[in-house]
């Protein structure tokens, strides 16, 4: 694992995956887990994953969800959305490649055994991606919570100073704290 992982566009998707990372979110998270889940090598064996907690993880798709059509004033907007994707997924793939849309092959789901929380802004261009995503997970069997922050949008945590993102913040660790304790 590494704190500084390799950025794109020199290091397009998977370097970010291979190095780990701890700002990147959900999206590297969720993928790491989906790896040592499937791995087939003694060397991860002995790693267990007991639970996956993914905040407003950022996946994407070539066709649009209200939130992205919809949301006005989100930290991250659809252009930007784009153009990360663009940056770092490989050249010549699009926002339906895996690593960018969990939701193209089901079966990949499948293979996460961990139980999830997904915590997911009300007010984030991500918000309906994100509640598709884990309407999928159940879909499949799969054990997941999740729970909306109202009247907060991305990444709210870090980026917003507003009471009402303190409040949520304090939520979001509640649900955080009673997940790993279950």
């Amino acid at each position: 694992m590494s704190v500084n992982y390799r950025l794109a566009p020199e290091n397009p998707l998977p370097a970010p995956y291979d190095d780990g990372g701890d700002s990147a979110g959900g999206n590297i998270a969720y993928n790491v887990a989906k790896r040592v889940n499937s791995c087939e090598d003694d060397v991860l064996r002995p790693l267990n994953l007991k639970g996956l907690i993914l905040i407003q993880p950022f996946f994407g798709g070539k066709v649009r969800t209200e939130s992205e059509k919809c949301i006005a004033g989100s930290a991250l907007n659809l252009v930007a959305s784009d153009t990360y994707w663009r940056l770092a997924l490989p050249y010549g793939e699009d926002r339906d490649h895996p690593w960018c849309n969990p939701l193209v092959n089901l079966e990949e789901l499948k293979v996460l055994m961990m139980p999830m929380l997904v915590c997911i802004s009300e007010m984030d261009t991500l918000k309906d991606r994100n509640l598709e995503f884990c309407d999928a997970l159940e879909s499949v069997g799969k054990r997941v919570e999740y729970e909306v922050f109202k009247g907060v949008g991305h990444a709210f945590q870090i980026l917003s100073k507003s009471q009402v993102s303190k409040i949520r913040v304090v939520q979001m660790m509640d649900c955080v704290k009673s997940f790993m304790d279950l």
